[in-house]
């Protein structure tokens, strides 16, 4: 049985940039399987095994930080060890975000 790991939303709906007519980007990260992208009208789902994405994180790939650090990421409480290491320090993103 797969496990999802990290889920989050992406794209311009996840920087608030998006139109009405944007597409719905998704970003999963599961423990085992293969990676693959699947697109089906305007749902646009990427799903990386842990191994690429910690790949992709170790090479500063930008999708794989923006997934990492999303205020909207929703993550297996028996993976955070995994998240932990590669993050251990919050992030927050800098939209939403008010000055002092």
């Amino acid at each position: 049985m797969t496990t999802i790991l990290l889920h989050t939303i992406h794209g311009s709906r996840l920087s608030g940039l998006n139109r009405p007519d944007s597409d719905w980007d998704w970003y999963t990260v599961v423990d085992k399987g293969r990676s693959r992208q699947v697109i089906d009208g305007n749902q646009d789902n990427l799903t990386l095994t842990l191994d690429d994405f910690l790949r992709m994180v170790a090479d500063g790939e930008p999708q794989a930080l923006t997934a990492l650090w999303s205020p909207l990421a929703e993550t297996d409480p028996r993976y955070a060890h995994v998240l932990d290491t590669i993050c251990p320090v919050p992030i927050h993103p800098l939209w939403g975000q008010k000055e002092d």
